[in-house]
């Protein structure tokens, strides 16, 4: 009895590792026909800057006799989803579906079309957030189109890929690039995200914004239910002739509702007040004045006991802790 026993556990182990080389073999095949990517990912680029992973550990310098070269159909959106929301690299989420398959007996030494390779799963992340936009914007139709749209910029460093001047190989780099995003209201809805174009002589920077802002409501039919934008009061966006939010009506040849961000409002005459008679700013957070200068040690002053407590009526509103931070 334990002879057999030996012998079914041997032979379920050399099936396995048939498998996997089989299935291996096939990953590789199946990434390297057709993708117009691999020079980069083999130089570095992975997508996402996720190092390689190797699915298999082993190497066979042939395939199996019996594996045949297969296309495999089926839909993965949870693999999809799932490797989006953890912001898990596309040959990554290939090599861990593939290998659960494995342990799971579906890919085997006799079929292995199940096999997931990253191009499968970047077209199914693609698809994904494709189907998901248009049931939003469905719904969006169906409850009478979208009434406000909210945006905001910022300069982010960005990863990018570079082409040399001299090669036709291209390397990972980060640049400094402005987004914007764009969410709707009432609910705090997430609706695309861009980078504008640079100014030209003819259009400028804001003029940019204003064209993508437009085109895309236009190209869904919000531009004709649209009837308030909100954003911060920098003079980029509120400027009364060249404002984006003034560049937005002079597009939809109506006027909007202007929603200014009153943190931004309160916060800009207040800072311009303590640049005044303080001093100019040193960058984002500092100050150069000599009262400005102790705010990093504030906290580490003694306490003048005889202070007298200023009182202020109505009571200010109490802020949540992440927005005083972002201040």
């Amino acid at each position: 009895m334990e002879k057999k026993a030996e012998e079914r556990r041997r032979s379920k182990e050399e099936n396995a590792a048939a498998a996997e080389k089989a299935a291996r073999k096939d990953v590789e095949r199946v990434w390297a026909d057709g993708d117009e990517d691999l020079e980069l990912e083999r130089s570095g680029a992975e997508d996402e800057f996720v190092p390689e992973v190797e699915l298999f550990l082993e190497t066979d310098p042939e395939p199996a006799a019996s594996a045949k070269a297969q296309k495999n159909y089926d839909d993965i959106p949870n693999i999809a989803l799932a490797s989006v929301r953890y912001g898990i690299g596309l040959r990554p989420t290939a090599a861990t579906a593939t290998a659960a398959l494995i342990d799971a007996g579906i890919i085997t030494e006799d079929n292995t079309s199940k096999v997931i390779d990253k191009n499968k799963v970047k077209r199914a992340q693609e698809k994904l957030v494709r189907e998901l936009g248009e049931e939003f914007e469905e719904k969006c139709r169906e409850e009478g189109g979208i009434s406000c749209i909210l945006f905001d910029g910022r300069i982010d460093l960005t990863n990018v890929m570079m082409e040399a001047k001299s090669s036709d190989q291209s390397f990972p780099a980060k640049i400094k690039e402005e987004h914007y995003s764009v969410a709707s209201e009432p609910g705090s809805y997430y609706l695309f995200h861009f980078t504008p174009e640079k100014a030209t002589k003819e259009e400028s920077h804001v003029e940019q914004i204003a064209k993508v802002l437009f085109a895309w409501l236009k190209e869904r039919g919000f531009d004709k239910t649209l009837w308030a934008i909100g954003g911060g009061s920098t003079n980029v966006n509120t400027s009364v002739k060249a404002g984006l939010m003034r560049k937005l009506e002079l597009h939809l040849g109506r006027k909007l509702v202007w929603l200014v961000c009153n943190l931004h409002t309160g916060e800009l005459p207040l800072r311009h007040l303590v640049v005044d008679l303080d001093g100019p700013t040193l960058s984002d957070n500092k100050l150069s004045g000599p009262i400005g200068k102790l705010l990093d040690s504030a906290t580490d002053l003694d306490i003048n006991p005889n202070f007298t407590r200023i009182f202020v009526d109505p009571p200010l509103i109490k802020l949540p802790d992440k927005v005083i931070q972002d201040l």
